[in-house]
């Protein structure tokens, strides 16, 4: 019993965390979505091409929570912006990616419905147009 009650209360205090991969429209583990808004490079599922316009979305917030969304590219310089969760706790708005190729992280985070703090991230690959896909 004592081992059933330290993995619930591990659960409850890792509400939202972790790290998951997202792309081409893919949820991650954190629910934490990127999709193309067109361009990029449909050959390379999972790819954006630089300064592409994308969309991010997440539903794991609490209705009216501010979300602070942090995109960093590999060399470092975020951009930080903040939107409002809507009526039912999720997220959708637009960014353009970086200019510079390589893995970008994405990063949202705010309270979750519980009010314990989601922090909720997926990575994106940036390359130029006629790049290959591996």
């Amino acid at each position: 019993m004592r081992s059933r009650a330290a993995i619930l209360v591990a659960l409850v205090m890792c509400a939202g965390c972790g790290t998951g991969t997202s792309g081409g429209g893919a949820g991650s583990a954190d629910q934490l979505s990127v999709r193309s808004l067109g361009g990029g490079q449909p050959e390379c599922e999972g790819t954006f091409a630089p300064g592409q316009s994308v969309e991010i979305s997440d539903p794991g917030f609490a209705p009216g929570a501010e979300v602070t969304l942090e995109i960093t590219p590999d060399g470092g310089g975020a951009h930080t912006s903040i939107t409002v969760a809507d009526e039912h706790g999720a997220i959708n708005t637009t960014t353009q990616l970086p200019q510079a190729a390589g893995q970008v992280s994405v990063r949202a985070s705010g309270f979750g419905p519980t009010g314990m703090q989601v922090d909720d991230s997926a990575t994106v690959d940036v390359r130029p147009p006629g790049n290959s896909c591996d």
